[in-house]
């Protein structure tokens, strides 16, 4: 009974969000109140219809096959709410920031949609990040893992920047998160960027050079020694959400070998294009002029990539098809710097994933735990190293097998394996 109530909450709440998408003529404020509310009954709904325990301990309600109406309404309801952030008026807006506009006064900085848009994703993240905490505190990796997961939203990517807006003096300008480097930054090398960190003295300067150095220096030797994971399940905070809020739906990523075709074509034609685009601005900026090859710079190469690949991509599809493709669909699929870093990982690279041969039961738990849709049980049933430039090194396959067959290593690889026993010469998806 209290299912089929949280459901209908959920129903009802769906519906007042595309009310309010499509201006359907309602109180923004109370609709944007009265929305908030119904949404926390039915969470709290949903909640009181399983045992504390399994709400607890469980990774949230999983989204069964025969569910697609509830897989494509969720999606739905998300896709239209992040787009609503992204590009809705301000009309929309505006009824929102007043929940955070007194908070964003006392500092002497005036609320936007992106604050608007920061507060709720860091809430997200650390209200799902302790239940995700409480699901994993048996494995001390996992519990470190998701503590700094969450300290790295709430602090590095929140409020050190809520802080430095507060301090910086008006029209000094600089990386407010440090840790948002290119070619995930694709602004990094934009004119615009360029040049308010010039006007912006010392302080533009070193933001500037320690964006350098966290992409030319930090990454490569991070990677080199612990594999891309240091970045995408430790800090980055589109790896927070997804690790976090996201953990449901972690078995919807399909470890289908059309799919991982698909992911390399599609992650590392992002990376091409981003690095294509970010030559034509910095040749346009360092020439002054604004276009290249008779292509104007601006609608060629800087609008499209944002629009398409920051804004839909990334930002509202990312999210919004969590209950259709999982929760790393954009890590899977788009994000340039896992590119980046998936090429270090996988060629040179101290990092993969150790199997005790001849002890898998082939009982699959690893290949359900994956994010990334790799078939661990595969790698593990040949009793060879998971070594794969997707993997983002979460360790959950690790914390699901019931034997301790799989094993995190960051040891060098020892090159006199026998070449029957060599991952590179092997097919295994």
């Amino acid at each position: 009974m209290l299912k089929r109530i949280a459901s209908l909450l959920y129903a009802v709440s769906a519906l007042l969000t595309l009310a309010i998408v499509a201006g359907a003529g309602i109180g923004e404020v109370w609709a944007e109140g009265a929305n908030v509310l119904i949404w926390l009954s039915a969470f709290a709904t949903d909640a009181a219809s399983r045992s504390p325990r399994s709400f607890w301990q469980s990774a949230g309600p999983r989204l069964k096959p025969q569910s697609a109406w509830k897989k494509w309404g969720i999606a739905g309801v998300l896709t239209s709410l992040f787009g609503s952030l992204y590009f809705g008026s301000e009309a929309f807006v505006s009824p929102s920031l007043r929940l955070v506009d007194d908070a964003w006064s006392a500092i002497g900085r005036e609320a936007t949609r992106w604050t608007l848009y920061g507060l709720i994703y860091t809430l997200l993240v650390v209200g799902f990040g302790f239940k995700a905490w409480g699901q994993y505190r048996h494995h001390p990796r996992q519990r470190r893992r998701y503590f700094s997961l969450i300290s790295v939203q709430l602090i590095c990517a929140f409020l050190i920047p809520l802080w430095l807006e507060s301090w910086l003096e008006p029209g000094v300008y600089i990386n407010l998160d440090f840790k948002h480097m290119w070619p995930l930054n694709a602004s990094f090398f934009e004119p615009w960027h360029l040049d308010a960190i010039a006007e912006s003295g010392a302080l533009g300067r070193l933001s500037f050079v320690a964006g350098l150095v966290m992409f030319v220096g930090v990454a490569p030797w991070a990677t080199w020694r612990w594999g891309k994971g240091w970045y995408c399940s430790w800090v980055c905070g589109c790896g927070a959400l997804a690790e976090t809020a996201g953990d449901p739906v972690r078995h919807l990523n399909s470890p289908k070998r059309e799919h991982w075709r698909i992911e390399r074509w599609t992650i590392y034609g992002v990376l091409v294009w981003i690095t294509i685009s970010t030559a034509a601005v910095l040749y346009g900026y360092l020439s002054g002029t604004s276009s290249v090859w008779g292509l104007d710079i601006f609608n060629v190469f800087t609008r499209p990539y944002a629009f398409v690949v920051t804004s839909m991509f990334s930002g509202v599809l990312g999210v919004g098809l969590y209950p259709l493709l999982g929760n790393r669909f954009w890590c899977r699929f788009g994000c340039p710097l896992a590119a980046y870093m998936g090429l270090i990982q996988r060629w040179k690279s101290r990092f993969r994933i150790e199997v005790d041969a001849g002890a898998c039961i082939s009982c699959d738990a690893c290949s359900a735990a994956c994010e990334m849709g790799i078939n661990v049980k595969d790698y593990a049933e040949k009793g060879v190293p998971v070594v794969r430039a997707s993997c983002v090194g979460c360790g959950l396959c690790e914390a699901a097998c019931p034997r301790s067959v799989l094993h995190l290593a960051t040891d060098k690889i020892h090159l006199e394996m026998p070449e029957a026993q060599n991952p590179s010469k092997i097919d295994v998806t």
